[in-house]
């Protein structure tokens, strides 16, 4: 019996600058197993010339490395122009540049989250600012797909591993009966 390994859908894989030996080794023992969603965090402290160039290194490491990300759908002929556009716009944001906060700052009279700095404030739903708004939608238009090429993908590519290594288990040492689990509280006997 093949066990199903823990089911991830996503793994945003966060960083702050250039990607390192270290990230690239992570990513790369990740790609085959979950969906990774680069993702630059701290995107306030960049400029977007920054953020640019920075999007697009990132970009030409993980293709230089054959590292595979998450790739939203093609866009079919008969679907409507808006969801053509935004599906178009969220795959130019990738690596999306994000910004984190849970502060509530009063901008206007409206109540928003972000960061106040000295000069203004940085609002997480602005796509001026960053592109949390285009992270999210991402990952609510576009669950059912992240989670079929989980089920399709990922799970089916490690269990024909585990099918050609001719091991049931997941992992050296892991093939050794294991404990009975009680399945309720009643099973548990003092």
């Amino acid at each position: 019996m093949i066990r199903r390994p823990p089911r991830s859908t996503l793994f945003p894989y966060t960083t702050l600058s250039d990607l390192k030996p270290l990230d690239i080794e992570y990513m790369k023992s990740l790609h085959n197993r979950v969906n990774i969603v680069p993702v630059i965090a701290k995107a306030d402290t960049l400029t977007r010339k920054e953020i640019s160039r920075l999007k697009k290194r990132i970009l030409d490491e993980i293709a230089k490395h054959n590292i595979k990300i998450y790739q939203l759908p093609d866009v079919e002929e008969d679907e409507e122009e808006d969801y053509k556009e935004q599906t178009r716009v969220l795959k130019e944001s990738i690596p999306f540049a994000v910004v984190g906060s849970t502060q509530l700052i009063e901008v206007k009279g409206k109540k928003v989250r972000g960061r106040l700095y000295p000069w203004g404030v940085v609002e997480l739903e602005n796509d001026e600012h960053c592109d949390y708004l285009k992270l999210r939608t991402m990952l609510i238009s576009h669950m059912q797909d992240l989670q079929e090429v989980t089920h399709d993908l990922h799970y089916e590519n490690y269990r024909a591993t585990r099918l050609a290594d001719g091991s049931d288990s997941d992992g050296p040492g892991l093939d050794k009966p294991r404990a009975a689990v009680p399945k309720s509280d009643t099973d548990i006997k003092l």
